[in-house]
């Protein structure tokens, strides 16, 4: 169950979780929330959300500074790094699809009420999510083969504020948005989720491990930080 505060005139949504151990804020497409255990007082969280004030408001003027993601016609549209533009086609009477060539995302839209930049979301999302389900997948399974680790079900979903999960079964769950990002990013999130099997916490022998794969992996955080809002839509 969801609630809210207000506090350094910004409002904050209040999540709950019984498996969460430590406090968490999170800031996402300019809403802030905080994410407690459920044992956890308000107190507690306003105490901890007035430490991570100037933090808040630094991350929300970050992202208000960030371009506006466009999807009109001849706008760019990242694909493991690269980019590619979308094509857009109307037609009467046709269902909805895009055709990508290895050039150009090529929408074919219906010719309705809905707003057409809302059509070529929606194609793009089950185009990413397509492209996600067979690669991403696929790089997980070769990652976990060369590094020796056993994962369960490897699966993609949407999450709005994290790339990936490892669950205590060992199953791993990759954000499909993340298919848009290069290659060596990919990769860092699928081994950060894989180290997850042998330590699944952020212990400093998380860390060790993550670093003996990726030796790379705090560039690839930073680039996460700075362009993954980017991704997200």
């Amino acid at each position: 169950m969801t609630s809210h505060l207000h506090a350094h005139g910004v409002e904050i949504a209040v999540k709950r979780n019984r498996r969460r151990k430590t406090m968490a804020l999170k800031v996402h497409n300019g809403e802030v929330s905080i994410h407690l255990p459920s044992h956890c007082s308000l107190r507690l969280a306003e105490d901890f959300i007035a430490k991570q004030s100037d933090w808040i408001h630094a991350r929300l003027t970050e992202q208000q500074q960030q371009p506006t993601r466009s999807f009109a016609n001849g706008s760019l549209q990242p694909l493991l790094g690269e980019l590619f533009p979308i094509k857009v086609v109307t037609a009467t009477g046709r269902r909805q699809k895009l055709v990508f060539d290895g050039q150009t995302l090529r929408c074919q839209l219906a010719v309705n009420h809905t707003e057409q930049t809302e059509q070529v979301k929606a194609l793009l999302k089950k185009f990413y999510r397509q492209q996600a389900a067979q690669q991403l997948i696929q790089r997980c399974k070769f990652l976990a083969e060369r590094y020796q680790f056993s994962p369960g079900l490897i699966t993609v979903r949407h999450y709005r504020a994290r790339w990936g999960s490892c669950r205590g079964n060992g199953d791993i769950q990759l954000n499909w948005q993340l298919i848009q990002a290069p290659q060596p990013i990919i990769d860092y999130v699928i081994t950060h989720e894989l180290c997850h099997l042998h330590y699944l916490n952020h212990s400093q022998r998380f860390w060790d491990l993550l670093a003996r794969l990726d030796a790379d992996y705090l560039k690839h955080q930073q680039w996460l930080k700075q362009h993954g809002q980017r991704l997200m839509f």
